[in-house]
């Protein structure tokens, strides 16, 4: 996902709790202080955690799996010209550094439950 695509979620997550909370943008209120009151977890967040879950789910698949051998392959050829898109593997190296968790936990879970 592009850092567009997260800046537009998270705007119109925010006008959503926003309008359930009765605040404006004119209010002056910051996201954080509106989130803490709600009790409201970013959808991003969530996103992340989801995603993380799935890639532990597949690192303890067996090897004749089929999601598991689409992710562990590597594919022949050269990418395309200019800056190279976001591969759901960089998305994955990038979570879990954001999280500071190993990426193969030999069977541990990579997000608490």
């Amino acid at each position: 996902m592009r850092l567009k695509d997260e800046s537009r979620i998270q705007a119109s997550e925010m006008k959503f709790i926003r309008s359930i909370v009765g605040k404006t943008r004119r209010d002056r209120i910051r996201n954080e202080e509106i989130r803490r009151s709600v009790d409201v977890e970013k959808l991003q967040d969530k996103i992340e955690r989801s995603r993380l879950k799935w890639y532990g789910h597949m690192q303890r698949m067996n090897e004749e799996r089929i999601p598991k051998n689409i992710f562990n392959q590597q594919i022949e050829g050269r990418r395309r010209r200019g800056r190279p898109r976001m591969r759901w593997r960089d998305m994955i190296e990038r979570h879990t550094e954001k999280r500071r968790r190993p990426k193969e936990g030999h069977g541990r879970r990579i997000i608490p439950r």
